[in-house]
């Protein structure tokens, strides 16, 4: 498959659209050009939860783009002031004054429902105000140009974006329309679809979503390739402001296979700021016993704000004073903040991060000593304690810190973005990309089977496609129904969406049905069915109110697997004793179909008499309760010695003999 794969990729790193108008031959054409600027017409960005990074490729390599004040990265807060819009710094430094009208975290609302638990849990710790839209959506409300508006998450992601694009277009002089947007590894596919969204909103097109950890393999890679290395295994540790990824890949002559991933959409140092704020509003409190700030916004955002920087500080020093003058009602608060404190408060969170990479170590075929890099990515990196934690995992091995955990994956996004934009540059031309998906893809089979047909960490873009058959005779159509999950039964699995085809009612034995998955290069599922013996087709496109797994969805789905596993499998030995059962059952109605096959040779009473048995059979095997397979043995094994009892019956005849050996039931009939 990965093979496949490659194929399919390669038509990426071509060079495209190049016009030779000098009359020179194509290469010298290319050397005249690059002495002007080769630029890539598409913008890698990093769309962060806490900041978001852009960058481009120009002149043989990526180029971070600094914002007005020369930060190479920018708050990705949204602020609306009376008649103005703030975005960036000037939003989350206008958030001091104003929090109620200052919205961030809108990645991790972003392609989710109201009802998630994860939005019921962080609406609790926004100070701005979330509301229930139509069909469950999320909007934000606030106040502006006099009057009460409600924004999507998508909505406010998409300005974030816009202002990347007004940084790059500043620096650049150039208008880019089409963009690299990367995405946390977990994210489902109702979250990719929403991404792309915000990009149609901002006027960009999203040309490919890239998981965040292969966009910071891809800088690392860049960065290992000039020592002229072979293979390396490399563990992707993605810690950043609002989410957690750590994938495994494989670099070898500039081929980025991604073999697992795992990691956690709502962990970053957003929850290390909130668990440190929580202490400290109770130690307010302690403090100054009459007073409350856990009630004043304005107060707790400071207090966040403070103690933000102050986490970061700590991570180089032990200690930091921190002082906030008439916090609340001219109450000033000072204290010292320790590397300590920080451990201590946090220390729940950091050993989240700690199952995740062993599951992916697992999940890509993989013992820890085969890791030959282990990789940080994301300002929560800089943090000592999870430095510490991974060294211990690890039994001291060194943690590479050769590029910048800030602007890597945005560096691997304009890096990807170049390839998209068909520059002939010997340094990106031999690059190829082999993602993969956090779960399997299948559809329901009888017996509420969930029959996989792209498994767990298969590599993105593929197809894949299984045939089927009608569950009985003549029948003139089909529902699909189709699952993300593990488990054996969908009943245990996420259901992602179901379509019907018509169907040429054939007999069962002829019936063809051909599903095809199609997984493209961003994650998306298209679903197609059809019926070979009719051309009848339609499909399925899993779209972002289909598909809304939350991190816990997708771990308590694998936990689950493994827990119930000796329970799966009797689930699905039954299944498949029920559909063996089924196809006797089966083949003794079409034997009975035909008049010509009995009428004459059996007594009218022992016909009827036997299809009364069948019925109740059928009826048995359908709807009463079975816990044990060996029952459906002994049912099987009842009807075949009836059936056959029937056919050597006294009315023996040339004709019966016939039929004795077309329907006899042996014991390797299934």
């Amino acid at each position: 498959m990965i093979e496949a794969s490659i194929i399919l990729n390669k038509g990426f790193f071509t060079v495209q659209g190049l016009n030779n108008h000098c009359g020179l031959p194509v290469r010298d054409s290319i050397k005249n050009v690059t002495l002007i600027m080769v630029l890539s017409n598409l913008l890698g960005i990093d769309l962060g939860t806490t900041y978001s990074c852009v960058g481009v490729w120009k002149d043989g390599k990526v180029d971070i783009i600094a914002n007005e004040t020369g930060n190479r990265t920018s708050p990705s807060c949204v602020a609306f002031a009376e008649n103005d819009l703030f975005v960036g710094e000037t939003g989350k430094n206008y958030s001091l004054f104003n929090p109620a009208q200052s919205i961030y975290d809108s990645k991790r609302m972003i392609g989710k429902k109201f009802d998630d638990p994860t939005i019921a849990s962080d609406k609790l710790g926004w100070p701005f105000k979330v509301i229930r839209g139509t069909k469950d959506s999320i909007l934000i409300e606030v106040e502006y140009r006099g009057k009460v508006q409600t924004f999507s998450p998508e909505q406010i992601s998409g300005m974030v974006l816009n202002r990347m694009k007004d940084i790059a277009k500043r620096n650049i002089d150039k208008d880019f329309v089409e963009v690299v947007v990367t995405v946390p590894a977990y994210f489902n596919d109702s979250q990719r679809v929403a991404t792309k969204d915000a990009g149609a909103i901002a006027g960009l097109k999203v040309s490919r979503i890239v998981n965040e950890p292969t966009a910071a393999c891809i800088a690392y890679g860049m960065h290992r390739k000039k020592k002229g290395d072979r293979e390396r295994s490399v563990l992707i540790f993605d810690f950043g402001g609002g989410t957690f990824d750590v994938s495994i890949l494989l670099i070898d002559e500039g081929i980025f296979e991604v073999k697992a991933t795992n990691g956690d959409t709502h962990l970053g140092g957003e929850d290390l700021d909130r668990k440190l704020t929580e202490y400290y509003i109770k130690d307010f409190a302690k403090k100054f016993p009459t007073f409350s700030i856990a009630d004043n916004d304005r107060a707790k955002r400071r207090l966040k704000a403070a103690l933000e920087r102050a986490k970061r500080t700590v991570s180089t020093k032990f200690s930091t004073q921190i002082e906030l003058d008439s916090l609340c009602e001219d109450i000033d608060y000072h204290f010292t903040l320790t590397r300590a404190r920080l451990e201590t408060e946090c220390d729940p969170l950091f050993k989240k991060l700690i199952d995740p990479v062993h599951t992916c170590i697992a999940d890509a075929g993989f013992r820890k000593k085969k890791i030959n890099d282990i990789v940080l990515v994301g300002g929560s990196t800089r943090i000592p304690a999870v430095q510490r934690q991974l060294e211990e995992m690890f039994h001291d091995r060194t943690i590479a810190k050769s590029i910048n955990p800030d602007e890597a994956v945005a560096y691997g996004a304009a890096v990807q973005g170049a390839i998209l934009s068909g520059l002939e540059d010997e340094t990106i031309n031999s690059m190829l990309l082999i993602d993969v998906i956090p779960l399997s893809l299948g559809v329901e089979t009888e017996g509420n089977m969930n029959e996989i047909i792209v498994p767990k960490n298969s590599t993105v873009p593929t197809i894949r496609h299984q045939m089927f058959s009608a569950s009985s005779n003549y029948q003139t159509g089909i529902v699909v129904r189709v699952f993300e999950g593990e488990r054996p039964n969908v009943k245990d699995c996420h259901f992602l969406g179901e379509f019907s085809i018509k169907l040429n009612p054939v007999k069962m034995r002829d019936s063809q049905i051909k599903i095809n998955f199609d997984l493209d290069a961003d994650g998306v599922l298209a679903v197609t069915a059809i019926d070979l013996n009719s051309s009848y087709q339609d499909t399925l496109t899993i779209t972002s109110d289909k598909r809304t797994l939350t991190k816990d969805d997708v771990d308590f789905m694998i936990e689950e697997a493994k827990k119930y596993q000796s329970e799966d499998i009797s689930f699905k030995k039954i299944s498949e004793k029920k559909v063996e059962l089924r196809n006797q059952l089966h083949l003794i109605n079409n034997y009975f179909d035909d008049e010509a096959n009995y009428k004459n040779y059996f007594a009218k009473n022992s016909i009827e008499e036997f299809k009364s048995y069948v019925y109740k059979v059928s009826m048995w095997v359908d709807h009463d309760p079975i816990t044990d397979a060996s029952d459906i043995d002994k049912k099987i094994l009842e009807i075949r010695e009836k059936f056959n009892k029937l056919l050597t019956s006294k009315y023996s005849s040339p004709k019966m003999e016939e039929d004795q050996d077309k329907y006899e039931m042996k014991d390797d009939l299934s």
